[in-house]
């Protein structure tokens, strides 16, 4: 059971992967804090990439085998349509603040559609990124790209509108022997403020000698970031599974 545990298909790559947790703030409005802290996480992130043995490098605030995906919630999702369409629906879902690059690091594939990247901003309409599961149970009959989904208790507002889909990527296992019914939510963190993060490193050799220059990497942007910590992802499975 065990060994088919750490075996389990993922959904990502995790050999080669670097993870560091980090912590920053900056006040303001939504958009002022989703401006300041994406344009510094952007900084950060090109020091990294410039590190000699990384690949790829991106950044998230919800990470598949960490506590922030420990459960999923069974959230409410209001469906666009027609007056007789529009749908509330209870999920187990999971929502992750993403930069662009992210998904490309971690190895999770687009399906259809675009990628996040520079065109999504703190101006530009809000999109959103669906799993392929997510896509099937919501839209079954239809093309989800183009499609509005809003996720929240309350009814849509300008800090939390419908958000168009934009593009369909491969679902992810996040903790292992969940069960495969998850859905998966992309938001780009230009348009969300992200104090909390994970930066995850693509690396082409041994993930664990490069730890010390990437840490050196991120501190060197911001002195005062507070880093949490700094490990092989495949350091993060296994923390999963030491009990079993």
């Amino acid at each position: 059971t065990f060994v088919r545990l750490r075996n389990q298909e993922t959904g990502f790559a995790s050999d080669g992967l670097v993870v560091v947790r980090a912590t920053n703030y900056r006040p303001g409005t939504r958009q002022e804090q989703a401006a300041a802290l994406s344009q510094f996480h952007e900084r950060v992130l090109e020091r990294v990439r410039a590190v000699p043995g990384v690949v790829a490098a991106g950044g998230t605030n919800v990470l598949p085998y960490t506590r922030t995906t420990a459960d999923r919630t069974r959230a409410q999702l209001l469906i666009r349509g027609t007056a007789a369409e529009d749908t509330r629906l209870q999920l187990p879902l999971s929502g992750a603040d993403v930069s662009p690059g992210y998904l490309e690091t971690m190895g999770i594939r687009l399906l259809s559609g675009r990628p996040i990247d520079a065109r999504d901003t703190t101006d530009s309409p809000m999109v959103v990124l669906v799993s392929e599961k997510a896509a099937k149970t919501l839209w079954p009959d239809r093309d989800p790209i183009g499609q509005q989904v809003y996720w929240g208790a309350d009814s849509p507002s300008p800090n939390n509108p419908y958000c168009t889909v934009v593009g369909v990527v491969s679902n992810v296992r996040h903790l292992a022997g969940e069960r495969d019914d998850g859905l998966e939510f992309y938001y780009p963190y230009t348009q969300y403020p992200i104090t909390n993060i994970y930066y995850v490193v693509r690396t082409s050799g041994d993930a664990a000698a490069l730890i010390p220059s990437v840490r050196e990497a991120v501190q060197s942007i911001d002195r005062n970031a507070a880093i949490v910590f700094a490990k092989t992802f495949d350091h993060l499975i296994d923390e999963t599974l030491w009990q079993r």
